[in-house]
C-alpha cells in the first residue's frame, strides 16, 4: 500500500508541476512547502488537495477491483518494496485513464461548469465539457491559485468531506478574515515591495 501510494502521490505532483509550469508560475516556490535546492515546493503544496480524493481513492479501488495484486510487487535487497516493470506500466495505463475519465463531483462544486476554468472555456470558444476530469480540476486549482496571487480573488480549495453547518459558517468566517488580511497587506507594500 505504501508503495503505490508513494508512487501515486509522484505521479501527482508532476501532472500538478506540469500545470503549473504551463500557466507561468516557477514552481521552485512554494506557500507551504518552503524553498530548497532541487526541490519544487508549489507542486508539494497544490497537490496536497489532491492526495485523499484522488490518489488514495485510485490507489484503493486499484487494490479492490484486483488490478494490482501481490505478485505485482518486489521487495528488493535493502527490504525496499516495488511494483515490478510490468505492474508499473500497467499502473500507468490505469492512472492515465483515471485522469481522463468523469471525475466523481466533490462537496464544493456546484456545476459542471464551474468544475472547469473559464480562462480554459473561452481559450477554447466552447462551453464546459460534459464530463468533468481530473486534468480539468486539476487545471482549475492552478487557475484558481493564480486569480489569488494575481487579483486577490479568495482561494476555494478541494473539499472532498463532509463537514457540518458550524464547521462550515466557522470556515467561511476564517476565509473572510484571510482574505481581508490579505488585501491589507497588499495595500501597505510600497513601490520596493516593502510593508
Amino acid at each position: 500500500m505504501n508503495a503505490l501510494l508513494s508512487f501515486g502521490y509522484t505521479i501527482a505532483t508532476s501532472e500538478v508541476a506540469r500545470h503549473l509550469t504551463a500557466a507561468g508560475f516557477d514552481t521552485r516556490i512554494g506557500v507551504l512547502h518552503g524553498v530548497r535546492y532541487g526541490r519544487e515546493s508549489l507542486p508539494l503544496d497544490l497537490v496536497e488537495e489532491f492526495r485523499a480524493p484522488m490518489v488514495d481513492r485510485f490507489t484503493l479501488k486499484a487494490l479492490h477491483l484486483r488490478q494490482l495484486v501481490p505478485d505485482d510487487f518486489e521487495t528488493r535487497d535493502d527490504g525496499a518494496v516495488r511494483l515490478t516493470d510490468d505492474a508499473r506500466r500497467r499502473y500507468l495505463e490505469l492512472w492515465e485513464e483515471m485522469l481522463v475519465r468523469r471525475a466523481p463531483r466533490l462537496r464544493n462544486e456546484k456545476s459542471e461548469e464551474e468544475m472547469v476554468p473559464a480562462e480554459r472555456i473561452a481559450r477554447e470558444g466552447a462551453a464546459a465539457p460534459a464530463e468533468v476530469t481530473w486534468r480539468h480540476r486539476i487545471e482549475r486549482q492552478v487557475h484558481r491559485l493564480k486569480r489569488f496571487l494575481l487579483k486577490r480573488v479568495p482561494y476555494r480549495p478541494l473539499q472532498a468531506t463532509k463537514k457540518s453547518a458550524g464547521i462550515a459558517a466557522e470556515t467561511a468566517q476564517i476565509d473572510s478574515q484571510r482574505a481581508a488580511h490579505t488585501a491589507e497587506a497588499y495595500e501597505n507594500v510600497d513601490e520596493d515591495g516593502d510593508l
